[in-house]
């Protein structure tokens, strides 16, 4: 744990400081404290604006919390669009959900939804295939057509979608 915290304090003194003049060394403890843990949490995994403001809000004020998420932001630290954009590129194969479903899950973790239109809209992304690929991928054989259904609707494919999908398997 001593090294992450000495790589991470070295990392911080590349960046300029968000609050002010001075190297980060010389920062009050806490404003420092808030951009060490944004930090650690990212390092983890990638969060939306508001996962990460809400999980520092519950440790810091919200007025440190804002400067962080500033700072993050502004040096591309944390970024909507790119995790909105990632997720959108994950959503193949035996992971894939249909449209509806992954625009609810951006939506739940906070991603604004013109960036969320933004993106459905310029990614090729053929919720007909997926489907098509998810059910080869996961079905072997001949399986029931309601069963299939469930598992499509389950995965937030449209009607429309599980519909072409059945009819396809019909007249194979």
């Amino acid at each position: 744990m001593g090294g992450t915290g000495g790589q991470i304090h070295r990392e911080l003194s590349l960046l300029p400081n968000p609050f002010g003049e001075g190297p980060f060394g010389l920062m009050r403890p806490e404003v420092h404290a808030p951009l060490l843990s944004a930090l650690r949490m990212l390092k983890r995994q990638d969060l939306t604006v508001l996962e990460l403001t809400s999980r520092l809000e519950c440790n810091f004020e919200p007025d440190l919390v804002a400067d962080t998420v500033e700072f993050l932001t502004t040096n591309r630290l944390l970024d909507d669009l790119r995790y909105a954009r990632n997720a959108i590129e994950r959503n193949e194969g035996r992971r894939a959900v249909g449209d509806q479903a992954l625009r609810d899950k951006l939506e739940s973790r906070g991603v604004p939804d013109q960036v969320i239109s933004e993106l459905m809209s310029e990614v090729d992304h053929d919720e007909l295939a997926r489907a098509q690929v998810l059910v080869s991928a996961k079905f072997s054989g001949s399986q029931s057509p309601g069963r299939i259904a469930r598992f499509l609707a389950s995965r937030g494919f449209s009607d429309e979608t599980v519909e072409s999908i059945l009819q396809g398997l019909i007249f194979e």
